[in-house]
């Protein structure tokens, strides 16, 4: 719950600042209004989705290096891939390897076939060695300050591009951060084309609003909170916790800011040159 609620706030405080700046420029028009609702909606939409899916419909669980199963997979539904993190011992402390695995694992249903790669990382800090009271070095795995902060890349987020009864398999298995994996079928969050045909409506009508109305870069605004509301959906899982919304967000901040300013920029120099014509 911690991590959804930074999804409001951040989603909140973005929108916060279109507010007054709309304010102090005393330039609020119904539009606006009527952009700004589902713009802030759609971020807190797919980030509720994203971090409680319910119960898996089905489930594949798979160990290292060939493992293999069966998922049936409903319509509507996401893939989640979860790992488990390997115990190690003192032996293995000073190995590279225990750090990171790299995966392919590969499903084939009765008419696709897909091939999801990913990477599983332990947490930062989560292992130390230190002296114990007899002298003899002892190895901890709790989880330190840094790790609660950054967490463990334990989970990916995939769209199945198929349903049905599908063989999983995994294909390649590389590092020892993972002792197996399990592949769950999940409600999936909203579909790709849903929020990109939402980010493409209300870009465009911010676009007409600062182009008409003399609001001021309200397409890069929208953009940044609509490109949030697809990049939680594609990308964050119920355990990817702050970091992962933290991420995501500053992604959405660059990637939707500058598509949505471009696209106001080209959209109010077309609808000038409409006007322009309109009043010759």
């Amino acid at each position: 719950m911690t991590t959804f609620a930074a999804v409001i706030v951040l989603t909140i405080a973005i929108a916060a600042t279109t507010v007054l700046r709309m304010v102090r420029n005393g330039t609020t028009p119904i539009l606006f209004w009527l952009i700004l609702v589902p713009a802030v909606v759609s971020p807190m939409v797919s980030g509720w989705m994203a971090l409680f899916p319910g119960e898996p419909a089905a489930e594949a669980p798979l160990e290292p290096p060939n493992g293999r199963s069966t998922l049936s997979i409903p319509k509507g539904h996401d893939l989640i891939v979860s790992a488990t993190i390997a115990e190690i011992g003192l032996a293995d402390v000073d190995d590279p390897g225990i750090q990171l695995t790299d995966y392919v694992i590969k499903l084939s249903g009765t008419s696709w076939e897909q091939t999801l790669m990913g990477k599983i990382k332990r947490g930062a800090g989560s292992v130390r060695v230190s002296d114990g009271r007899d002298g003899k070095a002892s190895l901890s795995t709790e989880p330190s300050t840094m790790t609660m902060l950054w967490g463990e890349d334990r989970q990916d987020r995939f769209r199945a591009r198929g349903i049905g009864l599908s063989q999983v398999w995994i294909g390649n298995w590389s590092g020892g951060a993972a002792s197996a994996v399990t592949v769950q079928a999940v409600p999936g969050t909203p579909s790709r084309r849903v929020l990109l045909g939402l980010m493409g409506v209300l870009v465009r009508l911010a676009i007409l609003s600062d182009a008409r109305l003399g609001t001021d870069r309200l397409a890069a605004d929208f953009g940044v909170l609509t490109c949030a509301s697809i990049l939680i959906a594609e990308q964050v899982t119920p355990d990817g916790g702050i970091r992962a919304i933290l991420f995501t967000l500053a992604f959405a901040v660059i990637g939707g800011g500058i598509v949505g300013k471009s696209l106001g920029a080209l959209g109010e120099f077309f609808i000038g040159k409409s006007v322009d014509a309109e009043s010759a």
